[in-house]
């Protein structure tokens, strides 16, 4: 399965959309005859089988595994208490692969865009190391490796064995590993004017002032939320945040589009929900249960037994101190912090704790104020919807939000009744205010003009699906619309 740029999973090494068993359980994925690795060898079910039981083993050390964990047995085979062969995965012939899960998991062909295949007869011929040279690289998609040259860039040609439906429409794919955010350019402008890039997948704080207002590049950058939310984490088990009417004060008391307009300009989009605009369940009706409204807020806590603030707790929360996510973290808790002194009278204290402290506290809920972030990874509503369900990392813990959730969860049958459970169940924590949302990251990219494609047009929501390799590898839709050399364009690869 491959993401579509409308984000959607769809067949590629499939021959059609795969199908579920009556009781929602087991999976049929029926492969294409004919598709072949890069060196010739045939691309069979079986080396989706291996692939799978091979990232399950233990003794792989696999860190990603917690993604296929709705496979059938796959955490008792990670743990090595059952044998590999056990897991749910099966190949009866050559162009048959199920999938069983112990309940039913609809997003499971999602989650199959993100299976990437490895060659059977390569890694039991080479070991771990067939991916680390150029020479026994082997490929199955719409791109294969043609060039290699460590910390400059490597070239990305058509695969000739490739015989799938996303034929690429671009003869060559440089990706350069010297460029503005690397050892290469100081800016974005120095990176272009050097030939080093073409595009730009992630425009820094530093460089982006800069680049908006070069007029150079009217028109060439593109912002867009990422599918990245931060929020505050209150446990709701706990005094203050027992008391609902808590927990929604201070949701109502903040306002983001502020922060969000002026601090972190061009890098934060205000959220009042956990999905991002674009992504799969998105609703804006959620902004109503926490947009600002200070009359609001001060009348919810002075019910809740604080006047005024008058004898609220001094409370401590509580920022994981990560590189790369500081700069939105710190300034986003201290003005939630000036919010709800100037709005509701409270003292808050925003302490920066180091990550593996933060990340201990949080997984023992050993304090009940944090201060949140979640990036998706896949593209599904339960990815970033399950990271907040009770007994998750949210601190909400909820009967009837888990309920909700699990209806959402196990709904294989009807897609679009799947997506307004979902819904609902957003709108229930959002009126809950089982989380206060702060923000949504933005991205901000540089696309050249002789550039087109689906994948570079923005949909309903006005996000785009190339984002480098982060959401899918749509490169295959991008093609060039005029002769770059037209423009005096140096070959990257040459210095």
């Amino acid at each position: 399965m491959r993401l579509s740029e409308e984000g959607v999973a769809v067949p590629e090494a499939a021959e059609e959309y795969p199908t579920v068993s009556a009781d929602g359980l087991t999976w049929t994925f029926k492969i294409r005859k004919g598709m072949a690795w890069s060196d010739g060898a045939p691309l069979t079910a079986h080396d989706w089988v291996f692939s799978l039981r091979r990232g399950a083993d233990p003794a792989t050390g696999f860190d990603f595994g917690w993604f296929y964990a709705d496979i059938e047995n796959w955490n008792q085979v990670t743990s090595g208490a059952i044998p590999v062969e056990q897991l749910g995965v099966a190949a009866p012939d050559d162009y048959t692969l199920t999938i069983k899960t112990s309940t039913p998991v609809p997003y499971i062909p999602m989650i199959m865009t993100h299976s990437f295949v490895s060659p059977k007869h390569v890694v039991e011929a080479l070991g771990d190391n067939w991916s680390t040279s150029f020479e026994t690289l082997v490929f199955s998609g719409p791109f294969m490796l043609q060039d290699w040259k460590k910390g400059r860039y490597y070239i990305y040609a058509p695969n000739p064995y490739y015989t799938g439906p996303f034929r690429p429409l671009l003869n060559k794919q440089i990706v350069s590993m010297t460029s503005a955010s690397g050892s290469g350019a100081a800016t974005v402008q120095e990176a272009y004017t050097n030939g080093e890039i073409e595009g730009y997948q992630g425009v820094g704080r530093a460089a982006l002032p800069a680049v908006a207002a070069d007029p150079f590049f009217n028109g060439w950058l593109k912002s867009y939320p990422d599918f990245h939310t931060y929020y505050i984490m209150m446990e709701s088990t706990t005094p203050p945040f027992d008391n609902v009417k808590v927990r929604q004060a201070l949701a109502k008391a903040i306002d983001r589009e502020l922060i969000c307009n002026t601090t972190l300009k061009g890098f934060a989009e205000a959220a009042w929900e956990m999905l991002p605009r674009g992504f799969p369940a998105y609703s804006a009706e959620h902004k109503k249960h926490q947009n600002l409204d200070v009359e609001g807020a001060k009348k919810l806590l002075a019910e809740a037994g604080y006047p005024d603030g008058k004898d609220f707790p001094k409370l401590e929360l509580w920022v994981r101190n990560e590189a790369g996510r500081i700069d939105s973290m710190k300034p986003l808790a201290e003005f939630a912090q000036a919010q709800w002194k100037q709005n509701l009278g409270i003292d808050i204290e925003v302490k920066l704790i180091e990550m593996k402290v933060w990340v201990e506290a949080r997984s023992a809920r050993a304090h009940p104020f944090m201060f949140g972030s979640y990036q998706y990874d896949y593209l599904d509503p339960s990815n970033m919807m399950n990271f907040l369900k009770s007994g998750g990392h949210g601190f909400f813990v909820d009967a009837t939000f888990d309920e909700l959730l699990e209806k959402a969860n196990t709904n294989v049958f009807n897609p679009e009744e799947r997506i307004q459970q979902y819904q609902a169940a957003e709108d229930y924590l959002c009126e809950q205010a089982g989380v206060c949302f702060m923000s949504h990251d933005v991205i901000n990219q540089i696309i050249p003009p002789w550039f087109s494609g689906k994948a570079l047009e923005p949909n309903k929501d006005g996000v785009v699906a190339w984002r480098g390799t982060r959401l899918g590898t749509t490169e295959f839709t991008i093609y060039m619309n005029q002769n770059i050399y037209d423009h005096n364009r140096p070959d990257p690869t040459v210095r």
